[in-house]
């Protein structure tokens, strides 16, 4: 028996996905969030992210762009624009001194890249899918780091191991 789905139940199963009701094969699950875990009750175990106050502004500016993009791209979905999905998954920023945080950041826009690459081939289920994949690294990388805002003295004390030899 060969299933069709109309754009509405695409549109249907996109925000089942994005909400993490279903999670495609490859895409590992969400992890529990603080919402989900008695929330204030537990000690904050992520890894610092520490930043100084341009550049949190400047990330949580770029983590407000990566939630517009994924309205574009669900918004995309239900009317089967997929030039509008491409053009959303379009991102220049990232990037800090955490370890891993660099992967990660990869890594979600390696995700994002096979949006794109889906939407040029009009796949609906292989943009949902990625869109999955894609939620599952901003999910993954919101539960493993928190930025922690420092001053002058604090980060040039951090960097110093890394530029000290070359004054």
């Amino acid at each position: 028996m060969e299933i069709v789905m109309t754009p509405r139940s695409w549109f249907a199963c996109a925000a089942a996905t994005v909400m993490g009701i279903v999670t495609p094969a490859g895409a590992a699950p969400p992890a529990a969030s603080a919402h989900h875990s008695m929330a204030g009750l537990h000690a904050d175990t992520r890894i610092s992210l520490p930043v100084r106050p341009a550049l949190a502004r400047h990330q949580k500016q770029n983590m407000r762009e990566h939630l517009e993009a994924v309205q574009a791209i669900v918004a995309g979905l239900a009317t089967g624009d997929f030039t509008a999905i491409e053009t959303a998954t379009q991102c220049e920023h990232m990037g800090a001194d955490a370890p891993g945080f660099a992967e990660r950041a990869i890594a979600f826009h390696k995700s994002a890249d096979e949006i794109a690459a889906a939407a040029r081939r009009k796949d609906i289920q292989d943009v949902t899918a990625n869109l999955s994949r894609t939620l599952v690294q901003c999910v993954g990388c919101h539960a493993t780091y928190r930025q922690d805002i420092i001053g002058k003295r604090s980060h040039d004390r951090l960097v110093e191991p890394f530029i000290g030899s070359h004054h």
